[in-house]
């Protein structure tokens, strides 16, 4: 009796414990489902055998047969493998989640794309990875995208850049080369390309007297180092812009202000091929000195007020009156003197910014007269020797007029000056 009560207890334990597992396996496949499980697929779990449980009223009798454990011995193997099937409905709840299951991949059949949360992780990731072809789509719709906000060139700048291109690449452009080694460019006829190779260095040579303006521009300041030297001194100093690239196969341009000019230059890099050394021929400077010379030698001719042959200091006379009849002159005559063949009359600085008068000769009643004089610089040249004229300016009695006379001198001093 106390061995049949034994097993059954250790049946109701079995069977316990199959329930319990069974409802924690449930519970669990419910709460990774959402919660959408109905309430019909409830009754799945195995819960017949604990409904027999309470059949067993003699459990409280283990108390008393306890203490006979003497005969474990005589316990047959068979009714300890019967509660082996017990775990069986623990496995059966397993493949219960699959009806589950099933019906919320239907519910969510029409709607993939929102209810992804039921496919596996690796089945979303593949489901939403971008194929190429939807990348270039993008690609081609920024670029409609950009395309349409950039407004297009117009015509002008069209033709500028042209220009620009033509100029840069002028083909016609003179090049020449030194005794010296030296690659000469004229100076404003294109954008000179000055080819240099990584490990050597290109000097570009600037006038003499030229000095550079800050620092040189350049396109690409990562891969090509810039730096200054001089030589000479004094105004024979020559400014250098010293140029070497990094790599070969670099392309870029590059700027330098001198207080003369600016230079705009190509620098393009080689793997061996280079050029030491790059001067300028500079045609605008010619033209400038020629220029220059030119209007230095017209300053110096306008200062002569003529070509007079040699004569001696006594031999020019002075002695003229110079008296205002009318009037209010500006450009009153400074002095008037003769030579003994012409008669010259200086004017002041001021009559440059007035009306130059009129110069007229007087005959001895006053009656005037057209003369021969010509205005050089400041002076009135009148090929002869006036004995009277006048300078006037205006008409009526807004006239202004300045009367120049000679005086005969009949007594001369020991240095030859009229003592009249």
């Amino acid at each position: 009796m106390i061995i049949e009560i034994e097993l059954t207890r250790k049946h109701v334990v079995v069977a316990v414990l199959a329930a319990a597992i069974t409802w924690a396996l449930s519970a669990s496949a419910t709460d990774g489902q959402n919660r959408q499980l109905s309430a019909a697929t409830a009754p799945v779990l195995p819960m017949g055998p604990v409904a027999t449980a309470p059949a067993a009223p003699p459990a409280p009798a283990p108390s008393v047969a306890l203490p006979t454990p003497a005969t474990p011995p005589a316990l047959p193997t068979a009714p300890v493998a019967a509660p082996a099937p017990a775990p069986a409905p623990a496995q059966a709840p397993a493949p219960a989640p699959a009806p589950a299951t099933a019906p919320v991949q239907a519910a969510d059949a029409g709607h993939q794309p929102v209810k992804m949360t039921q496919a596996p992780a690796s089945a979303r990731r593949v489901r939403h990875a971008p194929t190429h072809r939807t990348v270039q789509s993008h690609k081609d719709d920024l670029a409609e995208i950009l395309k349409s906000d950039v407004p297009p060139i117009p015509a002008s700048a069209v033709d500028a850049v042209r220009r620009a291109d033509a100029w840069a690449s002028n083909e016609a452009a003179t090049v020449e080369g030194a005794s010296d080694g030296r690659v000469v460019f004229t100076f404003g006829e294109t954008m000179p390309t000055i080819v240099c190779a990584p490990l050597r260095i290109c000097d570009i040579e600037l006038q003499p007297g030229e000095k550079v303006i800050g620092a040189p521009n350049a396109g690409d300041t990562v891969r090509w180092d810039i730096t200054p030297a001089k030589s000479g001194t004094g105004a024979a100093m020559q400014w250098h812009v010293v140029v070497k690239p990094k790599a070969a196969g670099l392309d870029t341009n590059l700027l330098i202000a001198t207080d003369r000019r600016t230079y705009h230059l190509r620098l393009v890099s080689d793997a061996a091929n280079y050029v030491s050394t790059v001067a300028f021929a500079y045609p605008d400077d010619q033209k400038q000195a020629w220029d220059a010379a030119l209007k230095d030698s017209d300053a110096k001719q306008a200062n002569v007020v003529a070509t007079l042959p040699a004569v001696t200091a006594d031999s020019l006379n002075f002695n003229y009156t110079i008296k205002r009849a009318s009037g209010s002159p500006r450009w009153a005559p400074i002095r008037a003197f003769d030579d003994g063949s012409h008669t010259y009359i200086q004017m002041p600085a001021s009559m440059a910014s007035t009306e130059a008068p009129v110069l007229v000769l007087l005959d001895a009643d006053g009656n005037e007269q057209i003369t021969n004089a010509r205005l050089k610089g400041d002076y009135y040249v009148v090929d002869r020797v006036i004995d009277r004229a006048a300078l006037e300016a205006g008409v009526g009695r807004s006239q202004d007029r300045v009367v120049i006379q000679r005086m005969v001198c009949t007594k001369r001093s020991f240095f030859g000056r009229c003592k009249n």
